[in-house]
């Protein structure tokens, strides 16, 4: 008497899943490798670029171009030239633009360019969304006229 063993063309439904499971596993793998970097931290990385080289010329004593960065009420205001940040759009968003200098625009700030690294957290801070804490920063944004433009009053 001989024993007879009948093998199939189909794996095992064992075999099935785990080839699934690990190829699920490997996706997942790779998404997580593609972005290895913790969300961009505004209040320690974006907010002291903004203030060390944006506020004296858009900042709670100067608003040139009518315009201010140091807070969220005046950044994120609608302006007759367009936005100044789109969350989520850098190519959008006209301060991305300018510190990058796209578009044939002249890089800001006037005189001096910002590290490639700091254009780089800007562009990466906008692409996630452009979180402003209500707590950093000015909370109304208002436009001020200097003093010298200012009619007397007698």
């Amino acid at each position: 008497m001989s024993c007879q063993v009948f093998r199939t063309n189909t794996p095992r439904p064992f075999l099935q899943s785990l080839v699934f499971l690990l190829s699920v596993l490997s996706v997942s793998l790779c998404k997580a490798s593609e972005n290895p970097r913790p969300p961009v931290d505004f209040r320690s990385e974006i907010y002291p670029i903004l203030e060390r080289t944006c506020h004296e010329c858009h900042g709670p004593e100067v608003q040139r171009a009518q315009l201010r960065l140091d807070g969220p009420g005046a950044v994120f205001a609608e302006r007759p030239s367009g936005p100044v940040i789109v969350p989520g759009d850098p190519g959008s968003s006209s301060i991305y633009l300018r510190v990058a200098g796209l578009n044939g625009l002249e890089p800001m700030p006037f005189g001096s360019r910002l590290e490639d690294s700091e254009v780089e957290q800007i562009r990466t801070w906008i692409e996630e969304g452009a979180d402003w804490p209500n707590d950093v920063g000015v909370a109304s944004g208002e436009i001020t006229s200097h003093w010298a433009f200012t009619a007397p009053i007698r």
